[in-house]
């Protein structure tokens, strides 16, 4: 049988290939400047790539600057991010403050950080988008502390709107005023995601009278009351208009937050087409009987309702209401779920894999420990813990439950590890999926562990002691050759020395991410040399950051590595985050030169460095 290559497959797939599957930095890299002359027809033909510049490396991102300009035209999704790429943001809108030559743009990503890039330059990106056919934003804000969300006026009236955008994801720490702007910017939603922020209950107001069209709502709720702060003159006595069009709506509720039932069934009554409900709850809302009565009268058209809340939250009455929800009106109600679970907090957390600094998570998103579903049906599914995706196994557990499927676990982390434990892994979750691991807390290796990494196919990020890293514990690293990220753990331990970054090369020359305690400015200069795949650099420091510079190592730490100009590292609480630039690694350089000779000379400025 003759072996399957990519020139041996038509152009119709090449091009399905390239549009769907292939990340478009990806192609010019692998493909751009070969003398493939039909490989570079089929990228002229191409009209719908990708563009992902998350976690590029700064001085790959210089070269793709000079690039973008031939394919502006061609870019149907476009991701920038200043999330472990500090200032990638403001150098690409500096290089392209109007996005209106975007002409195929459909879907754009902008995680910035306030620190990096102020707010006028979002907007005036966002204003230039009105003649594309733009129809999905994910807009994400990160900073170091959360700013209460009052009204603070535009300088202007917005007359401008996206009249094709019919999703928006946003999420982070904005004022009323960037907030406001949005809304007025986006008219025709259909999906609104808008997580954690400062306002009541009865905000929902607002975003039912700005978007009539909705059919998919997520909002999560993160304080108490700031009404009289930001309604400006919206009362509660404002008549609500319904929502026909809804048919997802999912909620959020800390524990503190003061609405209560009546509140919300007043709103779930305007929404008659409401087929999926999912709602994480305080005590307040969490009375079997009332939601019983309610959706006797309303929902009809509802055919999935999760009701979650944490177990810290109801420890001393947690048999009362499991009891309430065991009776035959819920046993009936095939995928209708009281759901509780207790998440644990482990060590390994202030690095935890997957973990997002926009505020993008909660609790909820904590690994798992143990859970209690009713109305217990006996049923080996996967429906009532669907959105589960961290799992943890601590020291000390109960036993196991035998339902249920967690199908959608991406992060696992793993304090204890038996034969039961294995055999409950392999039945219970889909081992495959696994790309995040975390085996920090455990003391040994054997071939239990072994069998676990063998059914993780393909590991993007491993969390390990420094222990771990010297120990006999080298034939299970070596397995997992597609790492990109490596976490080291070492609260009770002295800094990483050179041997420990000399180890760290040998076994993982190919990460691209290194996240480790405080360590020595010194060993930064040979990580660049030693791992040429080195992107960027995470450091916890364990000190204050107000503190003196004489008393602080990690103040003096930052103020090092400020001084490297090939650096650009960020403080964000107790984390220095730095983008490294290989411009001193000879392979890297010869790459750039390849990619800038396939088209022209690129001669543009660093906007990154400042």
């Amino acid at each position: 049988m003759p072996v399957l290559t990519l020139e041996s497959l038509p152009n119709e797939i090449l091009i399905k290939l390239f549009e769907k599957y292939i990340d478009g930095t990806d192609i010019i890299h692998a493909f751009a400047g070969q003398q493939n002359q039909r490989i570079d027809n089929v990228l002229a033909i191409c009209q719908r790539l990708r563009f992902n510049f998350q976690n590029c490396r700064k001085d790959d991102f210089q070269v793709w600057m000079g690039l973008v300009p031939n394919y502006v035209t061609k870019i149907h999704e476009l991701i920038l991010s200043d999330y472990n790429s500090f200032g990638q943001v403001c150098a690409f809108l500096t290089a392209f403050p109007s996005l209106q030559q975007f002409t195929e743009l459909h879907k754009l990503h902008i995680h910035f950080h306030e620190c990096a890039v102020g707010w006028s330059v979002i907007r005036m990106a966002l204003l230039s988008l009105t003649n594309t056919p733009l129809q999905t934003l994910i807009l994400k804000k990160y900073n170091r502390e959360r700013i209460l969300f009052s009204y603070v006026p535009d300088d202007d009236d917005n007359d401008v709107r996206l009249s094709t955008l019919k999703q928006l994801y946003f999420v982070g720490n904005f004022t009323y005023g960037q907030w406001n702007f949005i809304q007025a910017l986006s008219p025709n939603l259909e999906h609104l995601t808008n997580l954690n922020i400062d306002v009541e209950f009865s905000y929902l107001r607002r975003i039912f009278r700005q978007y009539p069209r909705l059919k998919y709502l997520n909002v999560r709720f993160v304080s108490k009351t700031y009404d009289d702060v930001v309604y400006n003159g919206y009362s509660s006595k404002v008549e609500v208009q319904p929502l026909s069009t809804l048919r997802t709506l999912i909620l959020s509720f800390p524990e503190d937050h003061a609405t209560v039932f009546e509140d919300l069934s007043r709103y779930l009554d305007l929404m008659p087409a409401l087929s999926y409900l999912d709602i994480k709850a305080h005590r307040a809302l969490l009375n079997a009987t009332q939601w019983e009565s309610f959706l006797h009268t309303a929902l009809f058209s509802l055919t999935h309702f999760h009701l979650k809340t944490l177990y810290y939250h109801i420890r001393n009455d947690l048999e009362r209401l499991l009891d309430a929800f065991e009776t035959p009106f819920w046993i009936n109600m095939t995928n209708f779920y009281f759901i509780v679970t207790e998440h644990q907090y482990f060590d390994s957390d202030s690095f935890r894999m997957g973990k997002s600094p926009d505020g993008g998570e909660d609790e909820f998103d904590y690994p798992v420990i143990q859970w209690w579903i009713v109305p217990f049906r006996g049923l080996h599914d996967d429906i009532p813990v669907s959105d589960i995706t961290s799992f943890g196994i601590p020291n000390r557990m109960h036993s196991l439950s035998p339902y249920y499927q967690f199908t959608k676990v991406q992060s696992l982390t793993i304090c204890r590890l038996d034969q039961n434990v294995l055999a409950w892994l392999q039945t219970h979750l889909n081992l495959p999926r696994i790309k995040h691991l975390d085996l920090s807390n455990l003391s040994d290796t054997n071939d239990t562990l072994n069998s676990l990494v063998s059914n993780i196919q393909d590991i993007a990020s491993l969390r390990v002691s420094r222990n771990q890293l010297r120990g006999n514990w080298h034939p299970i690293i070596e397995k997992m050759k597609s790492l990109k990220a490596l976490y080291i753990s070492s609260r009770y331990e002295s800094d990483v020395c050179d041997k420990d970054i000399q180890l760290i090369a040998q076994l993982f020359p190919a990460i691209e991410h290194l996240a480790i305690r405080t360590i020595a400015s010194r060993n930064v200069s040979i990580l660049r040399i030693q791992i040429p795949s080195i992107r960027f650099i995470s450091i916890e420091s364990t000190d204050s950051e107000w503190l003196p510079d004489w008393t602080n190592m990690s103040n003096l730490f930052y103020r090092d590595l400020m001084a490297y100009q090939l650096f650009t590292s960020r403080r964000n609480l107790k984390t220095i985050t730095t983008w490294i630039d290989s411009t001193m690694q000879s392979d890297q350089s010869l790459e750039r030169n390849r990619l800038q000779n396939w088209t022209f000379d690129a001669n543009f400025t660093d906007t990154q460095d400042n």
